[in-house]
């Protein structure tokens, strides 16, 4: 649940609460204090009366909570699913002589076994989701073309060049993005490389490569004037 939201309800059903726990009992006892024939004909306040009205704030407030809570989480669902985006890799090249090889697809990875002469290559991006994916944005690497952030239809594709590292490494590129109601996911695409040593003596590095399933992060996360995402 957004942390912002939680904060707010607490707080004024704190407040609510509060007067009624303490300030509305005064009232009362102020009012059964009064007699006389004009005022409302009214017993005394007894201890079962006192006890049985704050029983029901109590219940009152955890109901209103808990209303509260699953009314957020509705909405929630609704936007998140409203025409949600959702990004796939279906290729993944690497380039030889001026012609794009394929990296070998392997159980929901790419692998690729290279040099320093085929460490140039370049992933397909799709959008595989039912709608538009507006403010794409990826970090952790410079855009080859166009324009960070951008859109991208659904079903539509964008690539990205990246020249592998003949080392040992890690490397994460965070992707965030949002539907047309402004709901805001991330994934990210994680690369890793290992070094082999064949028993010739010959080296050689091994990459892998895959993109991780959709993270929901929320409404209201991305910041229009500073053309970033408000992250943690």
């Amino acid at each position: 649940m957004n942390k912002k939201f939680l904060t707010k309800l607490v707080w004024w059903l704190s407040i609510a609460s509060a007067i009624a726990l303490f300030i509305v009992p005064i009232i009362i006892n102020f009012l059964f204090s009064l007699s006389g024939p004009n005022f409302l004909s009214i017993n005394d306040w007894s201890t079962s009366d006192a006890i049985s009205y704050f029983g029901a704030v109590l219940i009152g407030a955890g109901t209103i909570f808990l209303g509260a809570v699953v009314f957020y989480h509705t909405r929630d669902n609704e936007n998140a699913n409203t025409k949600r985006p959702y990004f796939e890799i279906p290729r993944v090249y690497y380039w030889v002589d001026s012609f794009a090889r394929l990296w070998n697809p392997m159980d929901g990875a790419f692998n690729h076994t290279f040099n320093e002469g085929n460490a140039n290559s370049f992933m397909i991006f799709k959008n595989g989701g039912d709608g538009v994916a507006h403010n794409i944005q990826y970090v952790g690497f410079e855009p080859s073309e166009g324009e960070n952030p951008f859109r991208l239809t659904s079903e539509g594709n964008f690539d990205l060049s990246f020249d592998l590292k003949p080392e040992v490494y890690s490397r994460i590129i965070h992707i965030y993005y949002q539907n047309i109601v402004g709901y805001a996911y991330s994934q990210t695409v994680n690369i890793n490389v290992t070094k082999e040593v064949s028993k010739s003596g010959e080296l050689s590095y091994n990459a892998r490569l895959y993109i991780s399933s959709q993270i929901p992060l929320g409404m209201n996360k991305y910041n229009a004037k500073t053309g970033a995402y408000k992250v943690k």
